[in-house]
């Protein structure tokens, strides 16, 4: 989220005509980068917030919202399989990647590489992304003489785009596969949602990473028809009751659940949120509220006149131009009041009633 909002910043795409609707799930994993945007606009209560019930990814009659909804409520689930879920418990590192790798094993030749996706909460060790990308592209794309490389990357790869290029129009998180490796060094992919085209020279390839498997941060904004899903004891530190509720509310029709009941249970009871210290809830909760920087619309209600002040430190108060001190009558007396309130000051003798019409607040002294 903190990408695109700099993105549309930076562009001059918001103004102040236009409605901007973020929607999210608290539940679910915050943000790599700093902050927890969502949380903190909702804790507000600044920001108008209506919480969307009906799932429209899942059928009601399978087994993946109540699973993810006993998670949230810290519970856990009975683990029964059902038309969209199968779940198989694991004893150790070794027969899991055994299960995961009997699945692509039995697939079809032709099978549709974006149907089926692996998550782990991790990328090193036996279960983690690296080895599991290795073992599943060897599985399902070998490498032989008809197939070129380039790098890492060969003819039919299953990629993920992994940094922003706004050149290319190619975003972190966007899944595709190589169609075309040539002899100029360079590499064609296509991705997967869009259907584009994107060219990736041999300089550029760090753009990419191999996507049979994902970490679950890697995967949180998409979704993915199969979705198996590995947690298990040596995730430890990674074990977490909104990693979980991640992984699984990937899935659209399928989900395949590797771990034990030991496991899931740590996970699920671990409901430690990460605390991330910004002054944006602090500065929601006072967005209406006037600061020093802010410019005020005021009526005066005795005479009926709209006046406008810049509120300003004590060097910069310039009358003329209507740019008052913080710390002149009017200036105390328009800090911390918000839009509608009214107050009543008497400077030389003479009364006055003004009403706070609106509040423009200056976004560099944030």
């Amino acid at each position: 989220m903190s990408w695109l909002l700099k993105y549309f910043l930076s562009h001059n795409t918001i103004n102040a005509n236009l409605k901007v609707v973020f929607v999210g799930d608290t539940n679910q994993l915050p943000s790599v980068g700093p902050g927890n945007v969502l949380k903190d606009m909702i804790s507000s209560e600044i920001i108008p917030t209506t919480e969307l019930k009906e799932n429209f990814r899942q059928s009601d009659e399978g087994v993946i919202i109540p699973l993810a909804k006993k998670i949230t409520e810290g519970e856990l689930p009975q683990l029964n399989d059902g038309p969209d879920f199968v779940f198989k418990k694991i004893t150790d590192e070794e027969s899991a990647l055994e299960e995961i790798m009997a699945v692509f094993r039995r697939l079809d030749r032709n099978f549709n590489i974006f149907n089926i996706q692996v998550i782990s909460p991790i990328k090193n060790g036996v279960l983690g992304v690296n080895n599991l990308n290795k073992e599943i592209r060897a599985c399902v794309n070998p490498a032989v003489s008809s197939k070129p490389s380039i790098g890492p990357f060969r003819l039919g790869d299953k990629v993920m785009v992994v940094k922003n290029n706004y050149d290319k129009e190619v975003f972190n998180g966007e899944f595709g596969q190589v169609i075309e490796v040539n002899a100029k060094r360079s590499l064609a992919v296509k991705i997967h949602e869009s259907g584009r085209v994107i060219n990736f020279k041999s300089d550029e390839l760090n753009y990419l990473r191999h996507a049979y498997a994902c970490t679950v941060h890697k995967s949180q904004g998409s979704e993915f028809p199969f979705l198996i899903m590995v947690l298990s004891s040596s995730h430890n530190i990674m074990l977490r009751r909104d990693l979980l509720y991640t992984g699984i509310t990937r899935t659209q029709t399928k989900l395949m659940l590797l771990s034990d009941y030991t496991t899931l249970r740590r996970a699920i009871e671990n409901n430690i949120v990460e605390n991330r210290y910004s002054s944006l809830l602090e500065y929601l909760k006072f967005s209406n509220f006037v600061s020093i920087g802010d410019t005020v619309k005021l009526k005066d209600r005795l005479n009926d006149e709209v006046i406008e002040y810049t509120v300003v430190e004590e060097d910069e108060a310039d009358v003329l131009n209507s740019k008052i001190s913080f710390k002149s009558p009017i200036g105390k007396a328009l800090l911390k009041r918000e839009v509608g309130d009214m107050f009543e000051l008497t400077t030389n003798g003479n009364r006055n009633v003004f009403e706070i019409l609106s509040v423009d607040t200056n976004s560099n002294s944030y």
